[in-house]
């Protein structure tokens, strides 16, 4: 049986944009749309900054090449825009 690898629907680049809101806002974006953080142990990334530690272990948590996952993870980035992000 031959796994072939998915490619990521949203790139770590874009992902990273997120990464300005306040660790309460972050939580509470990613949790509404029921995603939860993954282990902090499990986290391959490496910041000092709570800030986008907290979105990393979230993020880190989407499937990025799964569709449904994806579409989540994007409803997390609209709702930033829509309530966070000036006009």
């Amino acid at each position: 049986m031959t796994v072939t690898a998915r490619r990521e629907l949203v790139s770590p680049a874009t992902r990273s944009l997120a990464t300005d809101l306040t660790i309460r806002i972050v939580e509470e974006l990613w949790e509404d749309h029921g995603f939860a953080p993954i282990p902090p142990e499990e986290l391959k990334y490496d910041d000092p900054g709570q800030r986008r530690t907290t979105f990393m272990l979230y993020a880190e948590g989407v499937v990025w090449s799964d569709p449904h996952h994806v579409r989540r993870a994007l409803l997390v980035f609209e709702d930033f825009i829509r309530a966070y992000r000036d006009p």
